[in-house]
């Protein structure tokens, strides 16, 4: 792994022990090969109503949804959503209910999800899937689910592991408590130039992020200027972005590159400490925005990582780590 990439979570213990066996590992109820796209999303095959295509996983996002294009070539109808949501800054108002739906080989109970107005670009290849929309924590969480990134799997677990050894691969590890968030994500506490801080991973994206909201409340308000560079793309779209300091796995503190997210959240969704002791946002207005920082591909890629929902823990370790 490269070392400048490694993560540390706070308040993770180091557990060494005999890694359990099969019998006691997990039990695997499905799984998928992923593949890293343009290095910013993680794209999974899936089946829908009898046919093949692909989705991002994004667990940043407390909703998966589907793109209107491929409504009706799936053969799926449309109804109005009884509640409707933002996603996005977009309201969603309607919804399809998903037949056939597997996640590789992790058949689903043919869930709900809604429909975003976006307009998909056609598809350039009859041999390439179309990429049909976003998986989000709605189809994750009620299983235990790990990413592994040395073997690119995504895997499903029983939840219902009864004190069995859930890492099987490797006998050092470290684990952080998850806390179950209003939308239904999960958070996870980091250490961040110091401070104790909510994150989320954001598979969505290369780069890592933090609100810049949260960054001036946290660090002081010189913080969102301070130290700030700029990356101007093709087009003219700029980015702000900082180096921060993020604990690292089995070494010391490591410079990470953060995106500067300025996208302002709700004053009623405030950001506190209390409860978890680490910095998130907690009220009904926050939309699924309780994280303030988003791991992204460049940070998580050099992990391997399980989660544990029944008992709220991640467990981590190097990607390539073995017996």
């Amino acid at each position: 792994m490269n070392g400048h990439l490694r993560l540390l979570v706070a308040t993770l213990v180091l557990v060494a022990g005999p890694a359990a066996n099969a019998d006691s590992g997990p039990k695997l109820l499905g799984s998928a090969d992923f593949r890293i796209v343009r290095d910013q999303m993680i794209r999974v095959p899936i089946t829908l109503n009898g046919r093949a295509a692909t989705m991002d996983l994004a667990l940043q996002n407390f909703a998966t949804v589907i793109d209107s294009s491929y409504v009706d070539s799936f053969g799926l109808k449309a109804r109005t959503a009884p509640r409707h949501i933002l996603y996005g800054g977009t309201e969603l108002t309607q919804y399809a209910r998903l037949t056939g739906f597997a996640i590789g080989s992790m058949k689903m109970e043919d869930p709900p999800i809604y429909i975003t107005p976006d307009s998909a670009p056609a598809v350039a290849d009859a041999s390439q899937l179309p990429n049909v929309g976003v998986i989000g924590m709605d189809q994750l969480r009620n299983y235990d689910y790990e990413l592994d990134f040395a073997n690119n799997k995504l895997n499903f677990y029983s939840p219902n592991h009864w004190h069995r050894q859930v890492v099987y691969w490797t006998d050092k590890y470290t684990s952080a408590p998850l806390t179950l968030t209003h939308f239904g994500g999960f958070v996870f506490p980091v250490v961040l130039e110091g401070k104790r801080i909510e994150a989320v991973i954001s598979a969505v994206g290369g780069h890592s992020r933090i609100r810049t909201q949260a960054l001036q409340a946290i660090f002081g308000a010189a913080a969102a200027s301070d130290d700030v560079q700029t990356e101007t793309y093709a087009g003219g779209k700029s980015v702000h972005y900082r180096m921060m300091t993020l604990s690292g796995l089995e070494l010391s503190d490591q410079s990470v590159r953060f995106n500067l997210d300025p996208e302002a959240v709700d004053p009623a969704c405030i950001l506190t400490s209390e409860g978890t002791r680490a910095y998130y946002y907690q009220g009904d207005q926050c939309r699924g925005v309780e994280a303030p920082v988003f791991l992204g591909l460049e940070v998580i890629r050099n992990l391997h990582l399980y989660f544990a929902v029944n008992d709220q823990i991640v467990y981590f370790s190097d990607a390539k780590a073995g017996k």
